[in-house]
């Protein structure tokens, strides 16, 4: 069987997580939009909503990018710097890989949950590596992630209850109308960016250490 290209896949999600940032940076600095023959002025919650859109657009770069590298190195794919972990499956294409994956427990796998996902790593790989070892120190961040994503694409009492509970841990209180848009857009505490691009460079970081890219410090 030939080896599956991986390494391809990196500027690929790059280019979606670049993406994200535009379109989050282009609505924090809308003043005004065209309706009809007049300009209206862009709200603080339109605003908002954009956010939210550019982090769905994150997110779901960051599940695209699990699923292909994983069923990749399920078949064989070696990194540009030789490196491939230990398989304990050999599946005959990549349709087939994502067949067992998919098919394990449901009829699709679950990229938003991260424990799942280094489940499924240990399951088919020897220690889970790269997956175990690359996610596990940032285990707590995608657990926020994965929050604020429910709390957008959920408008259940449940996932407004965690929204509100996450953002408390994170910025030590509750702002005020809280939305997702509005966390996203506020700055970290300590540190001169925003929710948003902390994300941003989550995914940036936990693509590279995956896929693994240098010889001299493939964690990064």
């Amino acid at each position: 069987m030939s080896i599956c290209k991986i390494q391809f896949i990196l500027p690929i999600l790059e280019k979606r997580i670049n993406g994200c940032l535009n379109l989050a940076q282009k609505a924090d600095s809308m003043y005004y939009r065209k309706r009809a023959k007049n300009y209206v002025p862009v709200t603080q919650q339109q605003k908002q909503v954009m956010t939210e859109l550019a982090f769905l657009h994150l997110f779901l770069a960051w599940e695209d990018f699990l699923e292909q590298s994983f069923i990749r190195y399920m078949c064989g794919a070696t990194t540009s710097v030789g490196y491939s972990p230990k398989r304990f499956i050999s599946p005959t294409a990549l349709s087939h890989a994502l067949q067992i994956v998919q098919t394990r427990n449901r009829s699709y796998a679950d990229w938003t949950d991260i424990d799942e996902v280094m489940n499924l790593a240990r399951l088919y790989f020897a220690n889970g590596d790269p997956y175990d070892s690359a996610l596990r120190p940032m285990l707590v961040d995608f657990k926020h992630m994965n929050t604020i994503r429910n709390s957008i694409a959920h408008r259940s009492g449940t996932s407004q209850t965690k929204l509100r509970d996450t953002t408390r841990g994170l910025v030590g209180y509750l702002p005020r109308k809280l939305t997702a848009g509005v966390l996203l857009m506020t700055l970290v505490p300590t540190e001169n960016i925003t929710f948003l691009e902390k994300y941003c460079h989550l995914v940036r970081v936990a693509a590279q250490r995956i896929i693994r890219s240098t010889s001299a410090n493939p964690l990064l």
